[in-house]
């Protein structure tokens, strides 16, 4: 006997399908984002979604899923792009640090204060022009450097306050991209990225995944749910009690953690 499928006619619930008089579940998949704090953590929640057949699941560190609320093809700073464009940037006139730009380890540290400064939410030149005399000279050097960096990046690559600052007026499709999401194992998260997330719990189902982590304070300021375990009682949790109680010299058994709890 031949199934006759009605595809035009919705049985009053548009999230349903008629099939011969049957009602099928929810057309499409529903959609779950994983916030990861690493690249080992990344792989780990790709390869069990996998496993687990979770079609619907990405795995997304903070700074992609801000570029991908963001949109329009913004992405965060790429390490070696960033590393390039220190290095095209020592032509310039930095101020105080041109005695110290031509020093073999000078463009991979200063690669390093920009992506934490960025992190941290800096703005650098609003600082060089309220410090002090003795801190606003090292300062507008390093404002100096941070403009003829962002000028010899990609357009499309964007410093962490510019992607939030995109992404805060788009948090409306927060649900349709990326559906419920789950910050797993992380301690901590730098404080560029603290508004992105007390604006998407707003508009989508945000929940704190720490295990047997330390929760911030602020996490339970913003009112986002979390999901706690007591030490001891998996892997993770053995772990840090070890760590925490050993000595220098002492010897850890590698058998007491697996490679994605050491994240």
């Amino acid at each position: 006997m031949p199934l006759l499928v009605h595809a035009g006619r919705p049985d009053g619930n548009m999230e349903f399908l008629t099939i011969a008089g049957d009602t099928l579940g929810p057309r499409g998949c529903v959609r779950d984002t994983v916030i990861t704090h690493s690249r080992l953590a990344w792989r780990h929640e790709r390869a069990q979604a996998a496993v687990a057949s979770r079609h619907g699941l990405q795995a997304l560190p903070i700074e992609w899923l801000a570029a991908r609320l963001a949109g329009g093809f913004l992405q965060p700073i790429d390490p070696d792009a960033l590393k390039a464009a220190v290095i095209k940037a020592l032509q310039a006139d930095l101020g105080d640090l041109n005695r110290i730009k031509d020093l073999p380890g000078f463009p991979r540290a200063a690669a390093a204060t920009l992506s934490k400064a960025w992190t941290a939410g800096l703005k650098l030149a609003e600082l060089a022009a309220e410090a002090g005399p003795e801190a606003a000279s090292r300062l507008a050097a390093v404002a100096r450097l941070e403009a003829e960096v962002i000028r010899h990046l990609p357009p499309s690559m964007c410093r962490a306050a510019d992607l939030v600052s995109v992404a805060l007026q788009r948090t409306s499709y927060a649900r349709t991209l990326f559906g419920r999401i789950a910050v797993h194992g992380r301690t901590e998260m730098s404080p560029v990225w603290r508004p992105l997330i007390a604006a998407l719990a707003a508009e989508t189902d945000v929940q704190w995944i720490a295990g047997p982590r330390y929760v911030p304070s602020w996490v339970h300021e913003f009112g986002i749910p979390v999901v706690e375990a007591d030490r001891g009682s998996d892997l993770t949790g053995q772990m840090v009690m070890v760590f925490s109680a050993a000595r220098p010299d002492s010897y850890i058994p590698n058998w007491l953690c697996r490679p994605q709890d050491t994240g």
